[in-house]
C-alpha cells in the first residue's frame, strides 16, 4: 500500500487539475510535520470560510 500524501490542487474552469502543491517529505519519507500542520490549518480555515 502507498504512503499518505497531502496536496492542494488548482482546478481550471473545465474541472481539470492545472497543478498540485504537495506537503514535503523528510529524509525518512514521512510527511514533514511543520508543513502538514500548516496544511491542516489552511484546510480548516477554508472549511470554516465555506460554511459561513
Amino acid at each position: 500500500m502507498g504512503k499518505s500524501s497531502a496536496f492542494v490542487a488548482f482546478i481550471n474552469v473545465d474541472g481539470g487539475i492545472m497543478f498540485k502543491v504537495f506537503v514535503g517529505r523528510d529524509e525518512t519519507r514521512a510527511l514533514r510535520g511543520d508543513q502538514l500542520k500548516r496544511f491542516q490549518s489552511l484546510a480548516d480555515s477554508l472549511a470554516s470560510a465555506k460554511a459561513a
